[in-house]
């Protein structure tokens, strides 16, 4: 068991959140219960989720995207995102949400994880927000063939949603960041050889045929589930909590 104000200080320490300009809260979201027991860990804040976390009985719910809190949103509790809100206080479930502290952390963030999962070495970083870095510029101890590439990304994350192929056959030099920053290809071109992202825009494929680049948008989702799995079973491991990742599945 550990206290509400326990976890908030240790994943605000742990996570670094000052250190980042972002666009939603970061930390408690909603107060539920003081004593937390279990939760469950996930990519998005859905009503699914909150469903799920009720069937387990679960002390909280911590998640990267806390939809419904984003700025420039409607902030008013009406429709579906009363009803979520309705829920977790029923329920005494609290909510958390960590969005750019959740992708940078050099350990349990969703680009150092998916990184490790393809076998690729941080050796710098790239899309600073703040005072941090956000993407990871990346090595493979010894190049591969793109082909490689893919069947590892196909068997860690999935079927890529797009693939620009319009590079070399041999890869060394990997840009990578999880979730949506396709805006990012013009910052790499220089270094990398190929760019791993979750999602293009209509003007991605232009820019990497053009630049002689390898581009892989590898889904926004899928490539943002590693974050809120390591993080919830660190937290889990240290302070014995009983915590689940639960995948809500999004083809997007």
């Amino acid at each position: 068991m550990i206290r509400q104000f326990e976890l908030k200080k240790y994943l605000h320490d742990l996570l670094e959140v000052d250190a980042f300009k972002d666009y939603c809260p970061n930390g408690m979201i909603v107060e539920g219960s003081d004593e937390l027991y279990s939760g469950i860990t996930g990519v998005s804040f859905t009503l699914d989720l909150v469903k799920t976390a009720i069937a387990k009985k679960s002390d909280f719910i911590l998640v990267h995207h806390p939809h419904g809190f984003w700025k420039g949103q409607n902030q008013t509790l009406t429709g579906p995102h009363k009803t979520k809100i309705k829920l977790l206080l029923e329920n005494n479930i609290s909510l958390w949400g960590y969005h750019l502290p959740m992708d940078a952390h050099p350990i349990y963030g969703n680009n150092a994880c998916l990184a490790k999962a393809i076998g690729a070495i941080p050796i710098g970083g790239f899309m600073k927000e703040g005072n941090k870095y956000i993407g990871l510029k990346l090595e493979f101890p010894e190049p591969i063939s793109i082909d490689s590439l893919l069947e590892v990304l196909e068997k860690e994350v999935g079927i890529p949603n797009f693939t620009f192929l319009h590079g070399k056959q041999y890869v060394h030099k990997i840009a990578l960041c999880t979730g949506s920053a396709p805006n990012q290809v013009e910052e790499v071109l220089e270094w990398a050889d190929v760019y791993i992202t979750g999602e293009a825009r209509e003007n991605t494929q232009y820019l990497i045929q053009e630049n002689n680049l390898h581009f892989i948008a590898a889904g926004h989702h899928q490539t943002e589930r590693f974050g809120p799995r390591a993080l919830g079973n660190h937290i889990a491991e240290k302070f014995g909590l009983k915590v689940e990742f639960i995948d809500i599945v999004n083809p997007v």
